[in-house]
Parts: C-alpha cells; structure tokens; sequence
C-alpha cells in the first residue's frame, strides 16, 4: 500500500468496484453513486482538494455465453490532495463499501500520470 506522504499532490485517481453478484442495476447505481460522493468529499471535509470526475467504464464478464456488468471503473482528476486529505478520502470510501454488500473490492489506484495510447 502506498503510504499518504508518496501520494501525488495532483494526480488522477483510479477507482473500480467489483460486483458479489449480478444485477442488471448494478453499474448504474454504482455509477451514480461514485460520481455523486466523491467529488463531494474533500469539500465537505474542510479540505482544499478537489476531485472531478474524468471518465467511467463498465468492467464486463462472460457467463454461461451472457455477457454480465462484473464491475465499474472511475478516473477522477485531482488537485490538492496532501497527507491529511487522503485518508479522508480512504476512510469514506470504506463507508461506501461498507453500505454497499454487493460491492466485493474496491480498489483505488493514485497516480500523478496515466498515458492513453490510441
């Protein structure tokens, strides 16, 4: 795990959710959730972050010949996130994830590049 003093300044966070089970409302609830809560957090927590939400995948699985929502992926722009505003951030995460049963993992990747290739 990466501690919060090594966590870019500015940077793009990379948030995905993987599903327990199926159901049809699965990725938009967690898309609409995700994009609601996190950008309100440091606002809200008297930090000086802010997170904007960037673009949204759906991560997809085959079963039984269907092709099934197994999970979600978020990329969130980020500004001002220092030692103290991270964990603020972990923590109202795990509150999510917490609220959530059908949400198996969530994982959140910090990085201060991240390169498309087309």
């Amino acid at each position: 795990m990466m501690q919060s003093d090594e966590i870019p300044r500015n940077g793009i966070l990379v948030i995905s959710v993987h599903f327990s089970d199926y159901k049809r409302t699965h990725t938009n609830d967690a898309r609409r959730t995700l994009m609601d809560t996190i950008p309100a957090i440091m606002p809200s927590s008297g930090s000086g972050a802010k997170i904007h939400p960037l673009r949204f995948s759906v991560l997809r699985a085959i079963t039984d010949g269907v092709t099934r929502g197994s999970g979600v992926v978020w990329q969130f722009g980020y500004s001002g996130l220092d030692k103290e505003s991270f964990p603020i951030l972990v923590d109202e995460l795990k509150k999510l994830k917490e609220r959530f049963a059908w949400w198996a993992s969530l994982d959140v990747i910090c990085g201060k590049v991240v390169t498309e290739i087309e």
